[in-house]
């Protein structure tokens, strides 16, 4: 389940000492965001918390003024987000298993259809410290942060594809022999993910289909092995600007040719491919075995 943590205005239904630094009175004594991570849990169903930094509009004055971000001090602003979010992961404890970031396109120039109300002049809003952030009371939770309609990543630390149609793309990606499908809105379709308990249906997808459909949204190069002549099509387009001949282009895709250093470091550790991939089906198995 995905459940909103702040949205329009900074008001957090959990205790921040970080946001009551700033601007007192925003918080609640009553922490709902670890009831309901806790309450779902017990039922084998994860939480994911959406968050807002509320300086994407115009909604929340007071807020704007005193986290920094509409007078321009901008990094006072950035490294407050951080302290904000890990007083928030730590208030909604380990049983939070995801984060959704959502307004990048606010307080990142570099971003997709950059919409910020203020200018952002050379600020670098601080992508890493908050996924790390989000991840204070348990290392494991994934991180995702919105890509506006788009595959831009605003940084390296996500774990899955999330955005919304903004600019009128259509709201789910082509769907793959497995059924995995890029949703605009949420992440990887895939039920097994939330629902955990003997109740429900397993896993629909193997770690090699996973895999295989991460790498069609994360990073630069790197291979994709398939004996799937329909997946192994779209992987192809996808890698040369989404296009399978001259002058169409039925994928959103991209430029993943490889630098020469990566490149060679790639051919380093492809001679450990085989032995790295079982140790991870050896790790796939112990949690499998453990968790259930």
């Amino acid at each position: 389940m995905i459940f909103t943590s702040t949205w329009a205005e900074q008001r957090p239904p959990a205790p921040c000492p970080a946001l009551d630094r700033v601007l007192p009175g925003r918080t609640a004594r009553r922490n709902l965001l670890r009831e309901i991570a806790d309450a779902l849990a017990a039922v084998g169903i994860r939480t994911i918390l959406y968050y807002n930094h509320s300086c994407n509009g115009r909604d929340d004055p007071p807020w704007m003024d005193a986290c920094g971000y509409a007078p321009g001090s901008l990094e006072r602003f950035g490294a407050r987000i951080v302290e904000i979010v890990r007083d928030l992961a730590l208030a909604a404890g380990p049983n939070v298993a995801g984060w959704w970031f959502d307004s990048p396109s606010s307080v990142s120039a570099a971003g997709v259809g950059c919409t910020a109300p203020f200018p952002l002049g050379a600020f670098r809003y601080p992508f890493r410290e908050i996924s790390l952030a989000a991840k204070a009371a348990n290392p494991e939770a994934v991180v995702s942060v919105n890509s506006q309609g788009g595959t831009f990543l605003y940084t390296t630390c996500q774990e899955y594809f999330s955005g919304e149609d903004l600019f009128g793309f259509p709201c789910c990606g082509p769907t793959t022999s497995q059924g995995m499908r890029t949703h605009l809105w949420s992440q990887m379709d895939n039920v097994g993910w939330v629902h955990t308990g003997a109740a429900f249906a397993p896993l629909r997808y193997s770690d090699d289909a996973l895999g295989r459909f991460l790498r069609r949204h994360l990073g630069d190069g790197g291979a994709v092995c398939t004996d799937d002549e329909e997946l192994a099509t779209i992987v192809r387009a996808l890698g040369n600007y989404g296009s399978s001949r001259k002058y169409v282009f039925p994928y959103l895709g991209r430029n993943s040719r490889l630098d020469e250093i990566q490149a060679a470091v790639l051919r380093v550790k492809l001679r450990h491919l085989d032995g790295d991939n079982r140790r991870r089906a050896e790790i796939a198995h112990i949690y499998e075995r453990e968790i259930s």
